[in-house]
């Protein structure tokens, strides 16, 4: 189990969270009114899901939501979300994680990874059936 990867810990302890990926979503049709903390939370279980085994849920943090006004500035056409994703090293917290360039080097692939899959045509697409599909499972629960 790791250590707490987000909020204050990334403040606290920098040198086991070196990087994170900040990525932004738009949800056609989304209702920024209606989120609730639980929502968050499944979001960021699919988000996991949807960037691999790098990611865990606790890595991810998802900002509240926030009306999507199209470039015209008339109406609401959805809401937007915020990922922010630490990338972790399972090393000591010692501070001299910071400067160990291989141990950066490899986050640093990892971070870049973790945009790639987020930079592509098919991620929102791949992130709402994931989301869709684990609701599926726990309502069969």
């Amino acid at each position: 189990e790791r250590p707490c990867a987000t909020g204050a810990c990334v403040e606290e302890l920098p040198c086991s969270v070196p990087f994170r990926v900040f990525a932004e979503a738009g949800f056609a049709g989304g209702d920024a009114r209606v989120w609730s903390v639980r929502q968050g939370e499944d979001v960021a279980e699919a988000l996991a899901d949807v960037l691999g085994s790098e990611v865990l849920p606790g890595d991810v943090e998802v900002t509240a939501p926030e009306d999507w006004r199209p470039r015209e500035g008339r109406g609401v056409e959805g809401m937007t979300l915020t990922f922010k994703i630490s990338v972790y090293t399972t090393f000591d917290f010692a501070s001299s994680n910071c400067e160990d360039t291989e141990v950066l080097e490899g986050l640093l692939d990892v971070a870049e990874h973790l945009k790639d899959i987020m930079n592509h045509p098919s991620f929102v697409t791949k992130l709402i059936r994931t989301i869709k599909a684990n609701e599926e499972k726990l309502s069969r629960i």
